[in-house]
């Protein structure tokens, strides 16, 4: 173990900048910026250079707060600052003169602005992950909110079903032929994959159907990314019962003949139940990192 070789993996973290101006549209160096994750209450630090210019790297996709400092104006901050897998988010901070203790808030979010891929890209955000239905309950199946992504094998999505994530074409034969990553680590495994997380526990997709950047070298298609949901500084839980009946569903084949008195439950589809339940929270607030629990039955 002492001298295995890492292993390399591409990068799903994203990057906040901005510049710091007066009401003069001047720049105001030497401010202090102070960029807090909402969620776990995290914080780091920045301080503006000649330009004003300031620059956070290798951020966590999540919501931040960020806050400018100095001595003679107004602090300003900005909220709600979402930060996406791979995201480049520009936030630019207006000081206005006056005490350190009055406070102008920005609630609007600022605009994010890909930079640093060429990729085509669609990102789906924990919202829309914790409440679209999903067949199966496998996360890869949000692939096809994606009108141009073809997957073959909608028979048998599954949960846990390790070949359904790789049996898409992202646009021109890519089938079996593309890469799925799991917080930026390649999940590969033959034409399958190594690894399927519970929908529970993804916090963003994002599927790109052309990996044209060079960090994606692993694959001659598309790119799932999956980013797991991080801990917060309140409890949280699910709970949830899925159930799949096949006497609820027609024959899926009209061509079949059926017999009188034939049990027909084997061409209706297959049966499903999911119980299951999850929960997580702060072991020390803003200090230690959160548990989390899932539990499936």
């Amino acid at each position: 173990m002492l001298f295995a070789p890492g292993a390399t993996a591409q990068d799903y973290r994203g990057r906040v900048q901005g510049t710091v101006l007066d009401s003069t549209q001047s720049a105001l160096p030497g401010t202090t910026i102070t960029m807090v994750n909402d969620a776990t209450g995290v914080a780091v630090t920045f301080v503006a250079d000649q330009d004003g210019r300031y620059i956070f790297d290798f951020v966590d996709p999540g919501v931040y707060t960020i806050t400018g400092e100095l001595q003679g104006f107004k602090k300003a901050q900005q909220r709600n600052v979402r930060v996406p897998q791979r995201g480049s988010v520009t936030a630019d901070l207006t000081l206005e003169i006056g005490g350190v203790e009055e406070r102008v808030v920005v609630e609007a979010a600022p605009v994010t602005v890909q930079f640093k891929s060429s990729s085509s890209d669609i990102t789906l955000e924990r919202q829309l992950v914790d409440q679209v239905p999903i067949n199966g309950r496998n996360p890869y199946s949000l692939a096809n909110l994606d009108p141009t992504i073809t997957v073959t094998l909608s028979n048998e999505n599954r949960p846990y079903h390790h070949a359904y994530a790789n049996d898409y074409d992202a646009g021109g034969g890519t089938r079996k032929a593309n890469d799925v990553l799991l917080d930026g680590v390649a999940l590969g495994a033959s034409y399958k994959t190594a690894y399927t997380p519970a929908v529970d526990a993804v916090d963003e997709i994002t599927i790109s159907k052309n990996s044209v950047d060079a960090e994606n070298g692993h694959s001659l298609g598309g790119v799932i990314s999956l980013n797991m949901k991080a801990g917060t500084n309140a409890r949280h839980g699910s709970g949830y019962v899925y159930s799949r009946d096949p006497s609820l569903n027609a024959i899926g084949d009209p061509t079949i003949g059926v017999t009188p008195g034939q049990d027909t439950r084997a061409l209706r589809g297959s049966e499903l139940k999911m119980y299951g339940a999850t929960f997580g929270g702060p072991i020390r607030k803003n200090k230690i990192l959160q548990i989390g629990l899932r539990f499936i039955f």
